[in-house]
């Protein structure tokens, strides 16, 4: 009987995090920015708006593709066999879920450009690493919707390669005038 109560206050609490979250990342910034060089601080300034925008593109992108694919697939499998019932706070805990790992994947090409800018792994690298990637992805597409149908595979799948490919291309931003060893 507590189960709505129990997800408006946890749902409510995720929402003020995210609205306070601009306000946290800036006195995080204020208390490590002493300790960080010039240089490093430009960094965070460019960076922070750049990985918000992304981690939000991500989420949008599970709210408005995948998971409309996926839940009818979901509620679907098996009905003839088994009848689907969930509750409400696990129908949240898999929208969140989605929501993050999208939001996370989608910072991606961020970290291959920094990667790349600080000399730890050259576009080369990055290129040379596409299969092995494109196997990678496959597999977690299965494993984070797991459904036999490869729609919701390739909804995941898809945009990780292109983010993937993104970031090659920004990683030879990054390294651009600079002689490859």
């Amino acid at each position: 009987p507590t189960a709505t109560t129990a997800a408006f206050f946890k749902l409510s609490a995720v929402i003020g995090l995210i609205i306070a979250m601009p306000v946290i990342m800036y006195q995080l910034f204020r208390y490590v920015s002493p300790g960080l060089s010039s240089n490093e601080r430009r960094y965070v300034i460019l960076a922070a708006p750049v990985a918000a925008l992304s981690f939000a593109l991500g989420a949008a992108f599970a709210t408005y593709v995948i998971l409309p694919a996926a839940i009818p697939f979901l509620m679907g499998f098996l009905a003839d066999v088994v009848e689907q019932r969930y509750s409400l706070n696990n129908y949240l805990s898999f929208v969140s879920s989605m929501m993050i790992y999208a939001g996370l994947v989608f910072e991606t090409p961020l970290l291959m450009y920094f990667l790349a800018k600080m000399g730890v792994v050259t576009p080369a690298g990055y290129a040379s690493a596409r299969r092995v990637v494109i196997v990678g992805a496959a597999v977690g597409g299965a494993v984070i919707t797991p459904t036999t149908d490869p729609i919701n595979m390739l909804l995941v799948m898809g945009p990780f390669i292109v983010l993937y490919e993104l970031g090659i291309l920004l990683a030879k931003i990054a390294t651009r005038g600079r002689d490859d060893i």
